[in-house]
């Protein structure tokens, strides 16, 4: 199993705003120098704090980042395919290693019409958007005439060096049937309790049959808020008043909180289910506690899920 990073880069309006980009870049070195296998940040707009948008923040990061695999999380439908393409193709030419894209429908009624754009629209905005974005990174002169969108002989540069993979974001059983027939992986939500997971993946697995694309894909990642600490006293203790509070709305059982061994034993449940890519999210217990538990994970946690492929 390969451990990534999912950075929050949503902050308080009270939290100095450079301070909080602070956060976000040593915890991007720190995974390098931990080993993780991947670094991600999400995407939202419009929002009542400070929300340090994904491409300038992940530009900053890959200086850190060294060779390590990224995925920038895009809410398809708010982006244009063209503006999108060109930013990746930004990025990629920025980045020193991998660069993938995990794309997701989106929600909140805010920040579409902050953008112009309407939630009734996100699934059609994903059938044509993505094939789309595809065709744009590898193509030049695309002319396309769509619903969403009309394109000329449109061409971009920089393109990828390598076409990206995409990973899609999905909860609902049309949006998993969707993934398995247009991306690269289904990317399983954080809050997803076993029992969810279980049957959402039969879903995804029952769809690529369907479309034939078994042979075809290797990675079945799932995202997870972990704490990682001295012991699972200390980590319990840290995390207690999060949980109490109704952390994010979660199922207490999907989040992993506990030391070193006790995290290696509920990353090898989720590997058992069929999962093989975890990207994990810190539960906010502050930067010194997040950063030592990077380093605890990468001491510990990772060399034991590798050691037991």
């Amino acid at each position: 199993m390969d451990i990534g990073l999912s950075v929050t880069t949503a902050h308080p309006r009270s939290a100095d705003a450079r301070t909080a980009a602070g956060w976000v870049v040593e915890r991007a070195a720190a995974a390098r120098e931990a080993g993780f296998a991947s670094f991600s940040v999400g995407d939202h707009h419009a929002t009542s704090g400070h929300y340090l948008q994904n491409v300038p923040i992940l530009a900053r990061c890959l200086a850190e980042l060294g060779t390590m695999p990224v995925y920038p999380l895009f809410l398809l439908p708010l982006w244009h395919p063209v503006l999108l393409a060109e930013q990746i193709g930004t990025l990629a030419a920025v980045a020193q290693g991998p660069l993938h894209c995990i794309v997701a429908a989106g929600a909140g009624r805010e920040q579409f019409a902050a953008l112009g754009a309407s939630e009734r629209d996100r699934a059609e905005r994903m059938e044509e958007g993505l094939p789309l974005l595809r065709r744009l990174l590898r193509e030049d002169g695309v002319s396309h005439e769509g619903k969403r969108w009309s394109l000329r002989e449109v061409s971009l540069n920089p393109k990828p060096a390598t076409p990206p993979q995409f990973w899609i974001g999905a909860d609902v059983k049309v949006a998993i049937r969707r993934a398995a027939r247009l991306g690269d992986a289904w990317l399983a939500g954080p809050g997803e309790t076993e029992e969810a997971l279980r049957t959402k993946l039969a879903w995804y697995t029952e769809a690529l049959a369907s479309a034939e694309r078994q042979a075809a894909l290797s990675v079945f990642p799932l995202r997870r808020d972990v704490y990682v600490g001295e012991s699972d006293a200390e980590a319990e203790a840290t995390a207690a008043p999060l949980v109490a509070a109704g952390y994010r709305g979660f199922d207490p059982s999907v989040l992993i909180v506990g030391g070193a061994d006790a995290a290696i034993a509920k990353l090898q449940e989720l590997e058992t289910l069929g999962f093989n890519h975890v990207m994990i999210r810190f539960l906010p217990v502050g930067q010194q506690k997040i950063l030592a538990s990077i380093r605890r994970v990468g001491a510990e946690v990772v060399p034991a899920l590798r050691s037991s492929a």
